[in-house]
């Protein structure tokens, strides 16, 4: 039984990870960033994000502190839709590689523009390439 598990765990892991809220795309951002789907460090997160903070205690923008932590970008084309991008899984495998998993979800039609995205935050602990993938059909 245990030759089953270790087998599992050597093809992928799950990797814990937290959801980055309250930050935009800025519309300034070198569109060479736009594709980066690993950010490692403040300087490039600054060059693409901006915090967009609101009233209350729910509207401060996630504290990333990259000397102990790295995100996850995944950035679509503006789209006059609604659309959002919900998480699914990291994993990573024996090798290192990361994957993350999203679905998005497209609503109606708005009267402007939006550049969905989304961002998690991952421990260094789990540093490696990183690959996303939309899943479809689901």
């Amino acid at each position: 039984m245990s030759g089953c598990q270790s087998g599992n765990q050597q093809e992928s892991d799950k990797v814990p990870f937290d959801i980055a809220n309250r930050y935009f795309v800025k519309n300034s951002a070198d569109n060479k960033l736009l594709s980066l789907n690993k950010i490692d460090s403040q300087h490039i997160f600054d060059q693409l994000y901006g915090p967009a903070a609101t009233m209350g205690q729910d509207g401060v923008p996630t504290h990333i502190d990259f000397t102990r932590q790295f995100v996850i970008s995944v950035i679509l084309p503006p789209t006059e839709l609604a659309t959002e991008i919900h998480p699914g899984a990291l994993e990573q495998s024996a090798d290192g590689n990361l994957l993350f998993t999203y679905q998005v979800q497209k609503g109606d039609s708005m009267s402007f523009t939006i550049v969905p995205n989304l961002l998690i935050v991952v421990d260094r602990s789990y540093d490696g390439p990183v690959s996303v993938k939309e899943l479809t059909g689901l």
